[in-house]
């Protein structure tokens, strides 16, 4: 069902994918705090051709990869055996909301990304070191979340043209049924209040609302057009 790994060089190029374009949730300076990156080496990258920084991103990587060998380890076994004892729980409901099994997911466990979801392949990205948050279920939650929105976006796609539901509604949509999915099915994440984006969170409580209702997906996706409209 999960998947779960460590690279250097897919979390390079993941890094590359964040940085050298424009993201159209949170700006550069937040995301550069958000991973603990360097904010000079994000700005070059998104500013500069890449043979002027592409060392100096491969040098910063393999000295943090190399000093945090042991950490990344334990991490990847900490997941490996959280997800091997609480898969049934969580995607029982998940698979149910869908009308089907999701995928197998190949789960990236970074040392500096957190949180990314892929919006054509099941893949997503989470933190290696997530679960040693102050909060237990953090780490939890973030998996749960990406792979939520990952398949809400694939499987609207494939009833839903770009012309009929732009990418950026549909991402704000696919934010909105994570988080309100979550929020709704599990007592654990009952509060829970919104995504985090202050654009998208607008609509927090009607689509909990919706979700409470308990939709099938497709009744879900068109209900969801009409109310962030």
């Amino acid at each position: 069902m999960l998947d779960f790994y460590i690279s250097l060089e897919t979390e390079k190029n993941k890094l590359m994918d964040m940085f050298c374009l424009q993201d159209i949730g949170f700006p550069m300076e937040k995301r550069v705090q958000q991973y603990h990156f360097s904010l000079d080496l994000a700005k070059d990258m998104y500013h500069l051709p890449r043979h002027q920084w592409d060392k100096k991103l491969e040098d910063f990587l393999s000295e943090a990869y190399t000093k945090h060998k042991d950490d990344l380890a334990s991490s990847l076994s900490f997941f490996q055996k959280y997800w091997n004892q609480h898969s049934e729980q969580y995607f029982g409901p998940i698979n149910q909301f869908f009308g089907e099994q999701i995928p197998p997911y190949r789960v990236l466990l970074a040392h500096f990304l957190d949180g990314i979801s892929n919006w054509v392949e099941p893949s997503i990205v989470i933190n290696a070191y997530s679960y040693q948050t102050p909060n237990p279920l953090y780490h939890t939650y973030t998996l749960l979340y990406e792979i939520i929105l990952s398949q809400v976006f694939i499987r609207t796609r494939q009833i839903k043209s770009a012309k009929e539901l732009t990418d950026e509604d549909l991402w704000m949509i696919a934010e909105l049924a994570a988080f309100s999915f979550l929020a709704t099915t599990f007592t654990e994440f009952s509060k829970v209040s919104g995504t985090g984006y202050p654009q998208v969170d607008i609509h927090a409580l009607k689509f909990r609302e919706l979700m409470n209702m308990r939709p099938k997906f497709e009744d879900f996706i068109t209900k969801s057009f009409n109310l962030i409209k």
